[in-house]
Protein backbone atom coordinates (compact mmCIF):
# COMPACT_ATOMS: atom_id res chain seq x y z
CA UNK A 1 0.00 0.00 0.00
CA UNK A 2 1.71 3.37 -0.96
CA UNK A 3 -0.10 7.04 0.02
CA UNK A 4 0.89 10.83 0.00
CA UNK A 5 -0.50 13.21 2.69
CA UNK A 6 -0.33 16.94 2.05
CA UNK A 7 0.33 19.68 3.97
CA UNK A 8 -1.17 22.81 2.91
CA UNK A 9 0.86 24.84 5.27
CA UNK A 10 4.03 23.27 4.61
CA UNK A 11 6.86 25.88 3.44
CA UNK A 12 10.09 25.82 3.95
CA UNK A 13 12.93 29.02 3.98
CA UNK A 14 16.15 30.01 1.77
CA UNK A 15 18.72 30.33 4.53
CA UNK A 16 20.69 32.48 3.18
CA UNK A 17 18.31 35.16 2.02
CA UNK A 18 16.92 35.05 5.17
CA UNK A 19 20.23 35.39 6.90
CA UNK A 20 21.33 38.14 4.63
CA UNK A 21 18.25 39.92 5.47
CA UNK A 22 18.44 39.45 9.36
CA UNK A 23 21.91 41.04 8.84
CA UNK A 24 20.29 43.95 7.34
CA UNK A 25 17.70 44.51 9.33
CA UNK A 26 20.27 44.64 13.03
CA UNK A 27 22.22 47.05 10.80
CA UNK A 28 19.27 49.19 10.21
CA UNK A 29 18.32 48.63 13.89
CA UNK A 30 21.85 50.04 15.32
CA UNK A 31 23.34 46.66 15.89
CA UNK A 32 26.79 46.50 15.73
CA UNK A 33 28.45 42.98 14.31
CA UNK A 34 31.53 41.41 14.63
CA UNK A 35 31.62 38.85 12.46
CA UNK A 36 34.57 36.16 13.09
CA UNK A 37 35.17 37.28 16.91
CA UNK A 38 35.39 34.63 19.68
CA UNK A 39 34.09 34.63 22.60
CA UNK A 40 37.37 33.84 24.78
CA UNK A 41 35.11 33.73 28.13
CA UNK A 42 32.37 35.15 30.22
CA UNK A 43 32.86 38.26 32.59
CA UNK A 44 31.90 37.67 36.13
CA UNK A 45 31.64 40.23 38.99
CA UNK A 46 30.60 38.13 41.75
CA UNK A 47 27.86 35.51 40.78
CA UNK A 48 27.06 37.77 38.03
CA UNK A 49 28.03 37.51 34.21
CA UNK A 50 28.44 41.28 33.42
CA UNK A 51 29.73 40.66 29.94
CA UNK A 52 32.06 38.67 27.18
CA UNK A 53 35.72 38.85 26.70
CA UNK A 54 37.12 38.46 23.56
CA UNK A 55 40.58 39.00 22.18
CA UNK A 56 41.49 40.60 25.18
CA UNK A 57 38.68 43.74 25.26
CA UNK A 58 35.96 42.99 27.51
CA UNK A 59 32.52 44.22 26.14
CA UNK A 60 29.47 45.20 29.41
CA UNK A 61 26.40 43.86 29.43
CA UNK A 62 23.29 44.18 31.24
CA UNK A 63 22.28 40.52 30.08
CA UNK A 64 24.19 37.94 28.15
CA UNK A 65 22.18 35.47 25.99
CA UNK A 66 24.35 32.47 25.05
CA UNK A 67 23.36 31.25 21.23
CA UNK A 68 26.64 29.49 20.27
CA UNK A 69 25.07 26.76 18.55
CA UNK A 70 26.69 23.70 18.50
CA UNK A 71 29.67 25.45 20.14
CA UNK A 72 27.34 26.35 23.04
CA UNK A 73 29.47 24.39 25.63
CA UNK A 74 32.83 25.58 24.71
CA UNK A 75 31.76 29.03 26.53
CA UNK A 76 32.32 27.85 30.39
CA UNK A 77 29.49 29.15 31.99
CA UNK A 78 29.32 26.53 35.23
CA UNK A 79 27.15 24.39 34.55
CA UNK A 80 26.63 21.24 32.22
CA UNK A 81 25.09 22.24 28.95
CA UNK A 82 24.40 18.99 27.14
CA UNK A 83 24.58 20.52 23.59
CA UNK A 84 26.42 19.11 20.38
CA UNK A 85 26.92 19.27 16.93
CA UNK A 86 24.81 16.82 14.41
CA UNK A 87 25.88 16.75 10.88
CA UNK A 88 23.79 17.55 7.65
CA UNK A 89 24.66 17.46 3.98
CA UNK A 90 22.07 19.00 1.66
CA UNK A 91 22.78 19.20 -2.58
CA UNK A 92 21.58 21.74 -4.59
CA UNK A 93 20.45 20.72 -8.32
CA UNK A 94 18.90 22.93 -10.82
CA UNK A 95 16.33 21.06 -13.08
CA UNK A 96 15.45 22.67 -16.42
CA UNK A 97 11.96 22.75 -15.69
CA UNK A 98 9.53 22.44 -13.01
CA UNK A 99 9.39 18.90 -11.50
CA UNK A 100 7.29 19.62 -8.10
CA UNK A 101 5.02 22.57 -6.77
CA UNK A 102 5.58 21.30 -3.35
CA UNK A 103 8.60 20.40 -0.73
CA UNK A 104 8.01 16.67 -0.81
CA UNK A 105 9.67 14.28 2.26
CA UNK A 106 10.12 10.56 2.09
CA UNK A 107 11.73 8.31 4.45
CA UNK A 108 15.25 9.01 4.75
CA UNK A 109 14.59 12.14 2.92
CA UNK A 110 13.13 15.18 1.27
CA UNK A 111 13.62 17.54 -1.80
CA UNK A 112 12.79 21.12 -1.20
CA UNK A 113 11.36 23.30 -3.82
CA UNK A 114 12.64 27.04 -4.33
CA UNK A 115 12.64 29.48 -7.25
CA UNK A 116 14.13 29.27 -10.59
CA UNK A 117 14.07 25.89 -10.48
CA UNK A 118 16.70 25.02 -8.06
CA UNK A 119 16.08 21.81 -5.87
CA UNK A 120 17.58 21.21 -2.41
CA UNK A 121 17.83 17.12 -1.32
CA UNK A 122 18.87 16.82 2.06
CA UNK A 123 18.37 14.69 4.66
CA UNK A 124 21.58 12.97 6.93
CA UNK A 125 21.85 13.26 10.50
CA UNK A 126 25.37 12.24 11.23
CA UNK A 127 26.94 12.17 14.41
CA UNK A 128 30.58 13.67 12.99
CA UNK A 129 31.99 15.93 15.45
CA UNK A 130 32.97 19.08 14.12
CA UNK A 131 33.98 17.61 10.77
CA UNK A 132 32.16 19.70 8.74
CA UNK A 133 32.28 18.94 5.41
CA UNK A 134 30.52 16.46 2.41
CA UNK A 135 30.96 12.70 2.24
CA UNK A 136 31.02 11.10 -1.00
CA UNK A 137 28.70 7.77 1.12
CA UNK A 138 26.27 10.34 2.27
CA UNK A 139 26.07 12.32 -1.14
CA UNK A 140 24.96 9.07 -2.76
CA UNK A 141 22.58 8.09 -0.75
CA UNK A 142 20.94 11.58 -0.78
CA UNK A 143 20.92 11.42 -4.65
CA UNK A 144 19.38 7.82 -4.82
CA UNK A 145 16.89 8.49 -2.14
CA UNK A 146 16.01 11.55 -4.07
CA UNK A 147 16.35 9.78 -7.28
CA UNK A 148 13.90 7.15 -6.14
CA UNK A 149 11.01 9.51 -5.67
CA UNK A 150 11.58 11.89 -8.28
CA UNK A 151 13.32 9.95 -10.87
CA UNK A 152 13.51 13.08 -13.23
CA UNK A 153 16.36 14.73 -10.56
CA UNK A 154 18.98 12.14 -12.15
CA UNK A 155 19.04 14.27 -15.03
CA UNK A 156 19.03 17.90 -13.24
CA UNK A 157 22.45 19.52 -13.01
CA UNK A 158 24.26 19.64 -9.87
CA UNK A 159 24.67 22.57 -8.54
CA UNK A 160 26.45 22.73 -5.06
CA UNK A 161 27.33 20.86 -1.88
CA UNK A 162 27.36 21.85 1.91
CA UNK A 163 27.54 20.80 5.31
CA UNK A 164 26.47 21.98 8.41
CA UNK A 165 26.04 21.55 12.38
CA UNK A 166 22.59 21.48 13.64
CA UNK A 167 23.06 21.65 17.95
CA UNK A 168 21.40 19.10 18.88
CA UNK A 169 21.05 18.20 22.50
CA UNK A 170 20.82 15.21 25.11
CA UNK A 171 16.45 15.00 24.95
CA UNK A 172 16.35 16.81 21.24
CA UNK A 173 14.75 20.02 22.39
CA UNK A 174 15.74 23.68 22.72
CA UNK A 175 17.71 25.03 25.78
CA UNK A 176 15.81 28.76 26.36
CA UNK A 177 15.79 30.97 29.52
CA UNK A 178 17.99 32.04 32.34
CA UNK A 179 21.23 29.85 33.35
CA UNK A 180 21.84 29.55 37.12
CA UNK A 181 24.06 32.22 37.09
CA UNK A 182 22.36 35.70 37.14
CA UNK A 183 22.78 37.71 33.92
CA UNK A 184 23.06 34.89 31.77
CA UNK A 185 20.23 33.56 29.16
CA UNK A 186 20.04 30.56 27.07
CA UNK A 187 19.04 30.13 23.64
CA UNK A 188 20.68 26.79 21.87
CA UNK A 189 20.16 23.51 21.07
CA UNK A 190 17.16 24.19 18.41
CA UNK A 191 18.65 20.82 16.45
CA UNK A 192 17.02 20.67 12.78
CA UNK A 193 14.68 23.51 13.51
CA UNK A 194 16.64 26.44 14.30
CA UNK A 195 15.35 28.39 11.44
CA UNK A 196 11.78 27.64 12.01
CA UNK A 197 11.89 28.78 15.30
CA UNK A 198 13.95 31.65 15.20
CA UNK A 199 11.26 34.33 15.16
CA UNK A 200 9.09 32.80 18.15
CA UNK A 201 12.61 32.35 20.40
CA UNK A 202 13.57 36.06 19.91
CA UNK A 203 10.27 37.09 20.78
CA UNK A 204 9.96 35.00 23.86
CA UNK A 205 13.89 35.55 24.82
CA UNK A 206 13.52 39.10 24.65
CA UNK A 207 10.78 39.21 27.07
CA UNK A 208 12.92 37.30 29.70
CA UNK A 209 15.91 40.29 28.65
CA UNK A 210 13.29 42.49 29.29
CA UNK A 211 11.38 41.45 32.15
CA UNK A 212 12.78 39.30 33.82
CA UNK A 213 9.65 37.12 33.68
CA UNK A 214 9.92 33.44 31.98
CA UNK A 215 7.22 33.16 29.63
CA UNK A 216 5.32 29.65 30.05
CA UNK A 217 6.02 28.48 26.52
CA UNK A 218 9.85 28.21 27.37
CA UNK A 219 9.44 26.89 31.03
CA UNK A 220 9.61 23.54 29.67
CA UNK A 221 13.09 24.08 28.30
CA UNK A 222 14.74 25.29 31.08
CA UNK A 223 18.74 24.16 31.66
CA UNK A 224 17.25 23.00 35.03
CA UNK A 225 15.82 20.05 33.56
CA UNK A 226 19.06 18.79 32.93
CA UNK A 227 20.64 19.88 36.61
CA UNK A 228 17.97 18.03 38.89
Amino acid sequence: LEMALFYRGDHQLDNRALLDALIAAAKKSGVEIRSGTKVDRLHKEGDRITGVETGGETLAAKTVVLSAGAWTPQIVTGENVPVYPTRGQIIAVHSDRPLLRHTLRYEGGYVAVFPDNRLLLGGTMEDAGFNKVNTAEAMGRIFSRAEAAVPSIGRCEFVEAWSGLRPNSSDHSPILGPASREGLIYATGHFRNGMLLTPITADLISTVVETGRVPPEIEPFGIQRFLS
